[in-house]
């Protein structure tokens, strides 16, 4: 897997759940992630929601019908940096 594609991939993520609000208590389902990408992409956007948590960009919260994520809150200035460059 290219390291560019990853990283275009991440930002065009993280853009989806900033212009959605996805922040702190508005939650996504995880498994719904990649349905913001085409079907040839969606593998990739696995992998870059894997990539951002370990970043600490998302956060996750463990529901009993499935795992949701969201953008740490105290990351945004450091995830505004991050879509920038």
């Amino acid at each position: 897997m290219p390291k560019l594609a990853l990283l275009q991939t991440e930002k065009e993520l993280l853009r989806t759940l900033v212009e959605n609000c996805y922040i702190g208590d508005h939650q996504a389902l995880e498994e719904n992630l990649p349905k913001f990408f085409p079907r040839h992409l969606r593998g990739l956007a696995k992998d870059a929601a894997a990539s951002l948590k370990r970043r600490g960009f998302l956060l996750t919260k463990h529901k009993h019908y499935g795992v949701h994520v969201s953008i740490n809150p105290q990351k945004i200035p450091e995830v505004k940096e991050f879509l920038k460059g």
